[in-house]
């Protein structure tokens, strides 16, 4: 029985932006909306959480300056950083990602920046398999690996494996 190794391709190349009519800024700006609007908003909500939590204290337990009520107000100034860093985390995560696409679907050049990133998965997955067949990729594979490439190379060819 013969076996077909795979034929050479040439490698391929990543996807030019202004292919797109996109540039490098612009992609960097997208890409960084995410970011950007999630910790804004981590520190809006975070603040605000912490100056009602402080109000709420002052106002319920009133401010005295004794060593033990000092060092009750530094505990409960602990407790709250770390309660509403969690809560302003919860909160502004997912917050910060929907608002970062809707930012991104409403931006002129969408169609384009969807096309462009399609793009760019599409060499992910031909360079993914052009890497396939460089020697020099199977080389640094650990031999374990080494072998459920092969047998994965064989089951495509109709063989059952072992």
């Amino acid at each position: 029985m013969s076996y077909h190794l795979p034929v050479l391709l040439p490698e391929p190349q990543h996807p030019d932006p202004k292919t797109f009519d996109l540039t490098s800024e612009r992609l960097a700006e997208v890409e960084n909306a995410h970011g950007w609007i999630s910790t804004r908003l981590l520190g809006v909500v975070f603040v605000l959480i912490l100056l009602s939590m402080v109000s709420e204290a002052s106002t319920r337990h009133g401010l005295t300056f004794s060593v033990e009520s000092l060092l009750a107000l530094l505990f409960l100034g602990f407790i709250a950083l770390v309660v509403s860093f969690s809560i302003a985390f919860l909160v502004a995560l997912p917050a910060g990602m929907i608002l970062g696409a809707l930012w991104t679907r409403m931006q002129p050049d969408y169609a384009r920046l969807r096309l462009y990133q399609r793009a760019v998965e599409q060499y992910k997955v031909e360079y993914a398999a052009w890497l396939k067949t460089q020697r020099s990729w199977w080389e640094r594979l650990h031999p374990q690996r080494f072998e459920q490439e092969v047998a994965a190379f064989f089951k495509k060819q109709g063989h059952r494996v072992e």
